[in-house]
Parts: structure tokens; C-alpha cells; sequence
């Protein structure tokens, strides 16, 4: 009886007639909601357009009206902002909830928060992207992997229970052939809990009439049946090709200062990224310094120094877009250059500012990152003038805790990588195909295209595509 009115609850949040595949996937959500025989969790899987959004924000509705406690979470923040945006609810990302953050002589250190809520409800969306590698926040513990974390925070409390929600056709995390928190039997090896799934196909009537849907459907049903097609329809006002000459101007209009963070240009290779970003700060935002207040920036890798132990805000992380409201103290020193900054988080609701030192060597590096190698590199600059230290051990801490060291590393958010894009959305994207050689259509290809156009809310620009792969039709 409690999941028979439950539905009724959830199909009152509903803003439109269910489909057969929503209908479904209601009654299913229901009876897991209030399944207590054992531990259980949920894999919802949706292809773009099926209405995975609706149905978690209706889930939210009414879990709050019948006072059913429910947390929200997502990779990414991001994808935490689009979370909210359509739940009404704050979501957090995985990492800032789950995880502690200490600090030690040697470093810093991350455990497993203690999870205080009983008969709670995680919703976690983007799952594909959810990694089950170790840890990047834990790996100084040994940590089994961020999914493994997550499902042990879970679990270790009465009456909780996961739900992943995610599109299995986008593409998986780096290393993985298919996503690890989408897939059952995985999620059942490596959980005390039953997982169940269900799976929503039918495009929902109100996204028919998107070009932008339509062809990812396209691609989509191209990848299920193992085809390596790539042909896509370009005339339509929502998606669009752009020819050379068009492009500064589109550029101009979806990257002033009005629109700064509702555009982005996604491709293939950091190097291709550097590029637009050169172009996009010099040529549109007239930015001539090396780093500028109004500046967007993404940390490209999680650090734990800047935001302080007990910050409640936890650490920057991997993925963190920043917009920056003053920079200043630049400087070369220990082979590198450096500036501070003042910023904020793009994608959180507050304003808070914070303060941290930047490497500006990353900027416009063709990789993700500093190498082991440059990082090793760093660190003995900065060990010489730590030499007066004798002990080795208290001089590694000195080195560990060098500002100059934890500088934060940083790209521009104008232009990223698909991976890097992924669990965002943007009002515009422009999706740069890059050097594309004939035969080499397939099926991570297909991916990474879907993956790129469901990032586009509104409008679709293809820059670069070899003229074999668009064509023009009026139907």
C-alpha cells in the first residue's frame, strides 16, 4: 500500500503524460523505495531525452512531501549544478560529502566520512562517469576506488539505499570499456547489496523536435547496433555547421561578458583546447595578460592545501571551474611562473571567495596535467632552499607544504576535452571535430560524439567536420 501511494505521489510531480517506459520505471522505483527485506540499490539507465531528469525530480517532489529523506549526489560540480537546477533540491559532489580531509607532516590525508543519515535515499546522477579505480582522494589509504568508497558510506548506515542514474552510451571512465556504477553485476560483486535496474528508452514527446537529440539518437542507435556511421544533419536552427568564417563572430556572441560560463568549445586533444582558449581570450575577451580577472579556469587536479582542513567547503577538486576576481604577485621562481588569485566557484550557488597561488606552467601544456617527472623536477628547486633542514623527513614536509608547491594547477574553461566537459551542460557548445582521417569511424568515436552533443542544451555548432560526415536535408 505505501508504494502504491508513493506512485501517486511521484506521477503528481510529473509535468507531463508518463511514458510506458516512465509508467514502468515509476512502479519499479516505488516498491524499491520501500523494499526492506535486504540491502538493495538501483541502476536507472537512460539514453538522452527519455526523461531521466523528470523522473528523479518527481522522485524528489515526493520524497519531500512524504517527508522521506533523500540526498542528491554527482561527480562533478557541474554536474551537482545541473542537479539542482532541476531537482529544486542542493546536490553535492561525491567527494565533498563522503570524504575527510586531514592534515599530516607528510601531506594530506583523506577517510571515509561516517554516515549519520538512517533510511536515506542516494540519488547519484552522471553515474557513468563514477570511477571504481582507486581513489585519487583516498590512494594514500589504500583506497579500493571512489565507487567502492561510496557504496561502503552507503551501506554502512540502516536503511540506505543507492540509486545510479546515468546514460550507458556516453562515454565511460578513463580505462573502462563500459561504466562501472551503470553495470549490475559489477555493482553486485563489489556491494553487500542487491542491485536491480530498469531502463528507459522511449524518447519523451517534448524532445522530438530537437535537432540536437535527434541526431544523438541517431549516433546512440548507431552504437547499440554496432554500426560505424557517422552522417549528420545539419539544417536546423538548433544545430548548426559553422564555415571558417563564421566562427569569430559566433565566438563573440556566445563568449561575452554577459554569457561567460553558458558556452564552451569541446575537442578532441588538450592541444586542440589550447588553441580555442588562446583565441577565445585574446581575440573576443581582449584578455592580453597571462592570466586576467574574468578569467574562467578548471583545476586539472585535486588539491587539498588551499581551502584548509576544516574548510566546509572541502578542497578543490579535479574538474572545479573557478572564475577569478583578482590576480596578482605574478612571479618566476623554482623554473616555473606562479601568480595568486582570488576566485570563486562557478558552478556552487554562493559567492564565497577564496585565495590560493596558481602554476601558470599548466595552462597550455598539450597534456592534462604536470608529469610525475616535471612534479619530481619541482620539487628538488624547491628542496634547495630547504637544505639548511636536516632532517629528510621534516625537509620532504617543508617541500610538501611549499605554497609553490601546492600551487594549484590550472586550464582555461573556455575549450575542454570531452572527459572534462562530461556531466556539464552548457546553453551553447561548440564541437570541434579535428583532424579526422577516412576509415576512422568507431564505436569510441560514436561515444565521445554523443557523449559531446548531449552537453547542448540549446544550440549545436559543428566546427572542422570533414564534409563525407554532415549533409543538409529540409525533411
Amino acid at each position: 500500500m505505501e508504494s502504491f501511494l508513493f506512485e501517486k505521489s511521484i506521477l503528481r510531480f510529473f509535468k507531463h503524460q508518463p511514458t510506458v517506459d516512465q509508467q514502468s520505471g515509476i512502479n519499479k522505483l516505488s516498491r524499491f523505495v520501500f523494499y526492506d527485506k535486504k540491502k538493495a540499490g538501483l541502476v536507472i539507465k537512460g539514453y538522452a531525452g527519455t526523461g531521466k531528469t523528470t523522473l528523479i525530480s518527481s522522485l524528489v517532489g515526493a520524497c519531500l512531501s512524504k517527508g522521506k529523506k533523500i540526498v542528491l549526489l554527482a561527480p562533478t560540480g557541474r554536474a551537482a549544478k545541473v542537479m539542482s537546477s532541476y531537482s529544486g533540491v542542493d546536490a553535492s559532489t561525491i567527494h565533498r560529502y563522503i570524504y575527510n580531509v586531514r592534515q599530516k607532516k607528510e601531506g594530506y590525508y583523506f577517510s571515509l566520512a561516517k554516515n549519520k543519515s538512517v533510511n536515506t535515499l542516494f540519488v547519484i546522477d552522471e553515474a557513468s562517469m563514477v570511477s571504481a579505480n582507486e581513489s585519487n582522494f583516498l590512494s594514500a589509504n589504500k583506497s579500493s576506488g571512489l565507487l567502492s568508497d561510496l557504496l561502503s558510506y552507503i551501506y554502512s548506515s540502516r536503511g540506505c539505499k543507492a540509486i545510479f542514474v546515468g546514460d550507458h552510451a556516453q562515454l565511460p571512465p578513463i580505462g573502462w570499456d563500459v561504466s562501472p556504477a551503470l553495470d549490475v553485476s559489477y555493482l553486485n560483486q563489489l556491494s553487500e547489496a542487491d542491485f536491480y535496474q530498469f531502463e528507459l528508452r522511449q524518447v519523451v514527446r517534448q524532445s522530438e523536435d530537437s535537432a540536437i537529440l535527434k541526431e544523438a539518437t541517431i549516433l546512440r542507435q548507431n552504437i547499440d547496433q554496432n554500426r560505424n556511421i557517422l552522417n549528420i544533419n545539419v539544417n536546423s536552427t538548433d544545430l548548426k555547421e559553422l564555415k571558417s568564417f563564421d566562427i569569430q563572430d559566433s565566438f563573440e556572441s556566445a563568449f561575452s561578458e554577459l554569457n561567460l560560463g553558458n558556452s564552451v568549445v569541446i575537442c578532441r586533444s588538450n592541444k586542440r583546447a589550447n588553441i580555442y582558449n588562446k583565441d577565445i581570450r585574446y581575440k573576443v575577451l581582449c584578455f592580453e595578460d597571462r592570466l586576467s580577472p574574468g578569467d574562467l579556469i578548471m583545476a586539472v587536479k585535486n588539491n587539498y592545501f588551499w581551502l584548509g582542513e576544516n574548510s566546509e567547503d572541502g578542497f578543490i577538486a579535479n574538474g572545479d571551474i573557478l572564475k577569478i576576481s583578482r590576480v596578482y604577485n605574478f612571479e618566476d621562481k623554482y623554473g616555473n611562473s606562479f601568480a595568486d588569485i582570488d576566485f570563486s566557484f562557478l558552478d556552487q550557488s554562493s559567492d564565497k571567495s577564496f585565495s590560493c597561488k596558481v602554476n601558470l606552467g599548466t595552462l597550455m601544456i598539450d597534456g592534462p596535467s604536470f608529469s610525475s617527472d616535471q612534479m619530481r623536477a619541482l620539487f628538488l628547486e624547491i628542496e634547495k632552499d630547504n637544505l639548511y633542514i636536516n632532517n629528510v623527513k621534516d625537509r620532504k614536509s617543508a617541500v610538501l607544504n611549499s605554497p609553490y608547491y601546492q600551487a594549484l594547477q590550472i586550464k582555461f574553461a573556455y575549450a575542454l576535452t570531452c572527459h572534462k566537459a562530461q556531466g556539464g551542460q552548457w546553453s551553447t557548445v561548440f564541437l570541434d571535430q579535428g583532424y579526422l582521417p577516412e576509415q576512422s569511424i568507431n564505436r569510441e568515436l560514436l561515444r565521445w560524439m554523443y557523449t559531446s552533443f548531449t552537453r547542448a542544451i540549446k544550440q549545436l555548432y559543428l566546427l572542422n567536420f570533414n564534409p563525407l560526415y554532415v549533409y543538409r536535408n529540409n525533411d
